[in-house]
């Protein structure tokens, strides 16, 4: 039997580049704790996707998005404090490359509308089945020279 080398690691791809295998980097916005929880969770059962980061407030989660760089933000419709547009336009702002995406339980192409003015990547209802989500969430994978400009 043929084993590899001691103390030789398996190849693994740099945190922040972007080979098939690198999880994409979620950061979660909602001011209620459960659906963050509930979120968190079916999100670390997908072994390409990876929660780097929580917020409960709008001041929160631009801080922690440009502190971590995730691919993907999370943010819901209804934060705390500076308004989800307010949110989505300074993450944009400083990390143009993050994918960010808005989450309401209010409908409406008012509220879509809305969003994509302010620079969000997607407009997702949290009614929806997760199901929904997941496709949205994988499209924020970084390309290669995206993740190199930082």
């Amino acid at each position: 039997m043929k084993t590899r080398g001691k103390g030789v690691p398996p190849k693994r791809a740099q945190p922040g580049s972007t080979q098939a295998g690198d999880p994409v980097r979620v950061l979660i916005a909602d001011s209620e704790q459960g659906f963050r929880r509930y979120i968190r969770r079916i999100l670390e059962r997908q072994p390409d996707l990876k929660v780097v980061g929580e917020a409960a407030d709008g001041e929160e989660v631009v801080r922690v998005a440009h502190e971590l760089e995730p691919d993907v933000v999370l943010v819901d419709i209804d934060l705390r404090g500076p308004d989800a547009f307010d949110v989505i336009q300074r993450i944009k702002a400083r990390l143009p490359e993050t994918k960010v995406i808005m989450l309401s339980v209010l409908e409406g192409e008012v509220f879509r509308k809305a969003a994509a003015k302010h620079g969000a990547d997607a407009f997702l209802l949290k009614t929806e089945e997760i199901s929904q989500f997941l496709p949205v969430i994988r499209r924020g994978r970084r390309s290669k020279a995206a993740s190199g400009d930082h």
